[in-house]
């Protein structure tokens, strides 16, 4: 499933409305997905977590640059996944 959005449109937020829009109208696909790839642009914990935990499905996510300084990178097993 895809869509095509304004630029100005937020790519997390349209990850959130197309994970619903599979649960509506193609649940068997979305049953059978074990893994979601994005860019960083969906680096997002409630759409992480909302993988996890309401599909099943691991989020592979690359990372925003946003950690301050010293902090570590954090796993998924972090998380409680």
């Amino acid at each position: 499933m895809y869509s095509v959005t304004k630029a100005s449109e937020s790519d997390v937020n349209e990850g959130h409305r197309l994970l619903e829009q599979m649960e509506e109208r193609q649940t068997e696909i979305l049953k059978q997905t074990d893994i979601l790839t994005a860019d960083r642009a969906y680096d997002d914990t409630k759409l992480i977590v909302k993988c996890w935990d309401e599909y099943g499905i691991k989020p592979v996510i690359d990372i925003r640059n946003m950690w301050q300084d010293g902090e570590q990178t954090r796993m998924l097993r972090d998380l409680g996944m």
